[in-house]
């Protein structure tokens, strides 16, 4: 007999990203209907991105980071700090994907 578990709470991310996921996986073939929850409340406004070609996608991106530098955010923990490097990361579904980001 097997016992389906499923895992449905988000521990790292806020609503809006959780909510956001589940939208986009949604249609998948094989994927498993299930409603995510976050641990956390709403998150900021999610900004979807469409690029002409990999060059633009990385200007965006390194555009958008230096930006948000140095702004204080409200932290988990309590405190206001600015943004540094360090509070910035880049996932993609391919190693690939980000060869042409600059590292840091």
């Amino acid at each position: 007999m097997t016992t389906v578990i499923v895992l449905n709470r988000n521990y790292r991310s806020p609503q809006n990203i959780v909510s956001l996921a589940s939208q986009l996986l949604e249609d998948l073939p094989e994927r498993q209907q299930k409603k995510l929850k976050s641990e956390y409340e709403e998150g900021d406004k999610v900004t979807v991105a469409q690029c002409a070609n990999e060059s633009a996608e990385v200007e965006f991106v390194v555009k958008t980071i230096k930006e948000m530098l140095g702004k204080k955010i409200k932290r988990r923990d309590g405190t206001d700090n600015p943004l540094t490097y360090k509070d910035f990361v880049i996932l993609s579904r391919r190693k690939s994907e980000g060869k042409n980001l600059p590292s840091r």
